[in-house]
């Protein structure tokens, strides 16, 4: 059982810093120039990053704050929560089983089950996260 939460715990940590996605852009120290079409400056790359930049994120389904973007969110968080609550349950089962080896083997199953849940609920956000960042 030990080994099972350890590998479990390992693949979850593991696919969330692999699949969290990181974004690197140039810096923009001219924003006043960027603006202006006529300036020196304004068809340099570092303008035509902070345009394309801008232009991506107001992307109103799949954007940072774009409906499915919240929504997957907020399941994320109800599902965590829910396993969380199912993590507990399970612990109290197995503190309040009395030594009953029949109550004790549900409660590992039900912590096992729950923990599992907890994994893909992570892997399935930092999946859809990573998705959705290359969305245009």
């Amino acid at each position: 059982m030990k080994k099972l939460v350890a590998s479990l715990f390992l693949a979850v940590f593991g696919a969330v810093i692999i699949l969290t996605p990181s974004y690197a852009a140039a810096v923009n120290v001219f924003p006043s120039g960027c603006s202006d079409k006529s300036s020196n400056i304004y068809n340099t790359p570092v303008c035509q990053d902070s345009r394309d930049q801008q232009s991506a994120n107001n992307n109103a389904l799949f954007g940072p704050s774009g409906i499915i973007t919240i929504i997957i969110k907020v399941l994320g968080i109800v599902v965590g929560f829910l396993a969380i609550i199912m993590i507990i349950a399970a612990g109290l089962k197995m503190i309040l089983s009395g030594g009953d080896a029949a109550d004790l083997k549900e409660a590992r199953a039900s912590l096992a089950h729950s923990l599992a849940a907890l994994a893909v609920a992570v892997l399935a956000e930092a999946i859809v996260g990573f998705i959705l960042s290359k969305i245009p």
